[in-house]
């Protein structure tokens, strides 16, 4: 504390033998997954992970995800986490999960299964 004898003026929080530390980032989160945890054995592959997945959230809900995805938030905040980067698989969500709470979310669409109500535009290349 004496170090800080300067700033007498200031209002000083003594908080013991403790480590203060800035809020964890999750640079890559499926939140709206979080309901999956543990349901199915290790795949041999990726490949054999994402039919596991796509077959998993094809009986879904729109609730299912929601719940899912608010679980999955708090689970972070729990242990530290401050900022999500989470790729959504059900966009609907947003930004009624993002309002419900603290965490600082990035969203991003999976492109994994993706079915759009639109169909693209062809591309096409500038002269």
């Amino acid at each position: 504390m004496a170090g800080l004898a300067g700033r007498a003026a200031e209002k000083v929080l003594d908080l013991g033998e403790v480590i203060l530390l800035p809020g964890l980032v999750n640079a890559h989160c499926h939140l709206d997954y979080t309901g999956m945890a543990g349901e199915f054995l290790p795949p041999k592959s990726f490949t054999d992970w994402i039919k596991l997945i796509t077959a998993a959230k094809g009986g879904w809900t729109y609730s299912d995800f929601a719940q899912s995805w608010l679980n999955g938030a708090q689970m972070l905040l729990r242990n530290g986490t401050t900022t999500v980067a989470d790729f959504e698989n059900v966009p609907e969500l947003l930004p009624e999960v993002w309002n419900a709470t603290p965490l600082r979310v990035f969203s991003f669409l999976e492109m994994t299964g993706v079915k759009a109500a639109a169909t693209p535009a062809p591309f096409s290349t500038r002269p």
